[in-house]
């Protein structure tokens, strides 16, 4: 599973839309892309009002619902088992018990992602 957050964080790192347009077509052929959808909005708004976690950002009296809790409250209700992150101590505030947080395993070579060549 790849959140759409996580995918939008992905791709915005790509200056030609070729190129993010290929990684789309790969990510989508090989993982589930779960939406931002209504009821990840709703705990979105309740992990970011937890009073231990820093998550959210005032912004001109609105509230600014960081990407990292959108992509947390989008693994919970789309049942995924676990967060794969880097980030381990910001996520396991931000998620507040309600899902694992796993570290990024070990990887020696790292396999570059490609389109299918049989296909």
């Amino acid at each position: 599973m790849v959140p759409s957050v996580v995918l939008a964080e992905y791709l915005a790192g790509f200056d030609d839309a070729k190129r993010r347009e290929t990684q789309l077509s790969i990510l989508r052929k090989r993982f589930y892309i779960p939406a931002f959808n209504t009821p990840s909005a709703a705990l979105a708004a309740e992990l970011a009002k937890h009073p231990d976690v820093p998550g959210v950002i005032e912004e001109v009296g609105r509230v600014k619902v960081k990407a990292d809790i959108q992509i947390i409250a989008t693994a919970i209700i789309h049942s995924a088992e676990a967060i794969i992150t880097d980030n381990i101590d910001e996520f396991q505030r931000l998620a507040a018990g309600r899902i694992k947080i796993r570290p990024v395993p070990e990887v020696h070579v790292q396999l570059r992602i490609e389109p299918d060549q049989t296909s």
